[in-house]
């Protein structure tokens, strides 16, 4: 493992202890994937088995998709599994391959969390792969797409800041930033 990997696993970890302490173990997070969903991801995205992204799956591969189960990430988004997020991602391409209208989506852009209501959360495996270093966004179909960090360590980061400084508001179960 790689050292922005590992910071990976830090922030990780950080979120989920805050997340634990704000909604208790409710988030349902699935043991983390088996070498053959790994492989699966790696060969189907042409990714390398270092990426941060396959680190995040080994750590947890999605969430349980359960009505008892609350989004695990601020604004209502769920992370998805592998077998799921190639799902979605595949759907993605197919509708952007027939729909001129939505905002394009890259073969290269995997969603690895969703609101179930058209809206991702999508790793650019398309940047710096020197570095190993992914630029996170959000993908809305209905607006423009928005980056929300440089890798998914920062991205875990700022959300766990997001929950220590109180930045958040609890509406219907799930947790929205201010």
């Amino acid at each position: 493992m790689n050292k922005n990997n590992e910071k990976l696993v830090v922030t990780f970890t950080d979120y989920s202890n805050e997340l634990t302490s704000i909604i208790g173990s409710k988030s349902c997070l699935n043991d983390g994937a088996s070498k053959e969903d790994i492989g699966f991801l790696t060969e189907a995205l042409d990714i390398e088995s270092d990426s941060q992204i396959i680190d995040l799956y080994s750590i947890a591969n999605g969430q349980v998709e359960s009505d008892q189960c609350l989004p695990y990430l601020i604004d209502g988004y769920y992370l998805l599994s592998i077998n799921r997020a190639i799902e979605e991602y595949r759907m993605l391409l197919e509708v952007a391959s027939n729909e001129p209208d939505i905002p394009e989506w890259h073969k290269m852009h995997l969603p690895f969390a969703s609101d179930y209501a058209g809206n991702y959360l999508v790793i650019d495996l398309t940047t710096t792969k020197e570095v190993n270093d992914f630029t996170v966004f959000g993908y809305e179909v209905e607006d423009d797409n928005r980056a929300l960090g440089k890798s998914l360590s920062e991205f875990f980061k700022s959300q766990t800041l997001i929950l220590r400084n109180g930045n958040y508001y609890l509406e219907d179960n799930m947790l929205f930033a201010k």
